[in-house]
């Protein structure tokens, strides 16, 4: 059995000891800018434990570098391990248009390269399920996931979607094989610890947790590579 975080931005070498020092083992870290993809993918390389997202959160849209497509694209060619995200929608915003722009362009590049993404959705699952039925082979999380019911049976008719928590009150609405923890530290103070605290109530227990995390790995069309011996079970 091992501890992971399904998303956290802990690419700090300081913060990230701390989180080693609570015994969590795996860490899928997500950068949210161009600005902070060199960062996070050096840290990777420093850090092996680091499981690396590079994307465009869509607070950050407003400042993107022209060629900010073709760099990721760069980034993803060059590094097979690399997944998409932080991308996503943000309701609150007053720009969605553009946001879903953004957003398409980073599903664009998953789909060409058949990575994983890791999706931000703030008041916005409607039009990101929408978006998504156009990617029916999407593998994807849905990051600190709020949704009711209605959405995730939504969600579950596209059929590599998972869903992370940072709280036990949606346990009950979906299915065991879908569910990851997270903690999103240090983002807004949150707590690392926050992680084996939720997965502690998650009733199947961690190793079920476990699974779910090696699963969502094996969708990478050749495995992970230069990971902890560990991650490895396909």
């Amino acid at each position: 059995m091992f501890y992971f975080d399904a998303h956290c931005h802990l690419q700090n070498k300081r913060r990230f000891e701390k989180a080693k020092n609570l015994h969590l083992k795996y860490f899928i870290v997500n950068a949210t800018h161009p600005d902070n993809w060199e960062e996070v993918f050096q840290a990777s390389r420093v850090m092996p434990e680091i499981l690396p997202c590079l994307g465009v959160h869509p607070w950050y849209i407003d400042r993107l570098p022209i060629h900010w497509v073709n760099i990721l694209s760069q980034y993803l060619n060059k590094n097979p391990n690399i997944m998409v995200g932080e991308i996503g929608l943000d309701g609150t915003k007053p720009d969605l248009v553009h946001q879903a722009d953004v957003f398409e362009s980073c599903l664009k590049l998953a789909q060409i390269y058949k990575r994983p993404v890791h999706i931000h959705g703030h008041k916005a699952w409607m039009l990101i399920s929408e978006i998504l039925s156009c990617y029916p082979d999407m593998v994807f999380v849905l990051h600190n996931f709020n949704g009711n019911e209605t959405m995730v049976r939504r969600f579950l008719k596209l059929k590599n979607a998972y869903f992370s928590l940072m709280n036990s009150r949606r346990f009950a609405i979906i299915p065991a094989d879908r569910i990851l923890v997270e903690s999103d530290s240090p983002d807004k103070n949150r707590r690392l610890e926050n992680v084996i605290e939720v997965g502690n109530q998650f009733g199947c227990g961690w190793k079920q947790l476990d699974r779910n995390f090696l699963d969502f790995f094996s969708h990478f069309p050749d495995g992970l590579r230069n990971t902890p011996k560990g991650l490895f079970r396909w």
